[in-house]
């Protein structure tokens, strides 16, 4: 891993300090907004979550009073980040998360629309997020490629009832 990084920052230098500095943009955002109490119901729920699948518990939810959050979204990739929180017990390490993996695009596309499939399996309003990202995708270029995102995503091709 160490050394596919230090290869794309020999070969790519400009990318890796846009990635850099949009990781950073997307932290202090997070952050600033936290601070100012912006990110409220949605927070808190996967900060609940993600604290119960740190200790390997069943994901209640007293914010919106449920035993299992699964009963409302079930929405298992959360699991993965339950080992942030034996680093930081904090909501903000959720969002430092989220900054770092949206800061990360590298064009791999044989696990994109795998991964795709995947986030339009886990909670029904991704279907507008993958439409957006099909979008983004024509900007790099990728024309047929964000034709068949944007279709994917499109409301009622695949949500999670049908995936």
């Amino acid at each position: 891993m160490w050394q596919r990084g230090a290869s794309a920052l020999r070969t790519e230098p400009a990318l890796v300090a846009f990635v850099a500095l949009a990781a950073i943009a997307y932290s202090v955002f997070s952050l600033v907004r936290y601070e100012q109490f912006a990110h409220g119901f949605d927070l808190a729920i996967f900060d609940q979550v993600v604290w119960h699948y740190s200790r390997f518990e069943a994901p209640a939810s007293s914010v919106k009073n449920l035993e299992s959050i699964w009963g409302d979204h079930f929405s298992p990739i959360l699991a993965l980040l339950g080992p942030l929180y034996w680093i930081w017990e904090d909501a903000r390490m959720l969002l430092l998360a989220q900054a770092l993996l949206l800061a990360i695009e590298r064009r791999r596309w044989g696990a994109y629309f795998p991964l795709l499939i995947a986030l339009l399996c886990v909670k029904e309003g991704m279907s507008i997020l993958a439409v957006f990202l099909g979008i983004y995708v024509m900007t790099y270029g990728a024309l047929r490629k964000g034709l068949v995102t944007m279709a994917l995503g499109w409301p009622g091709t695949c949500s999670s009832s049908s995936c």
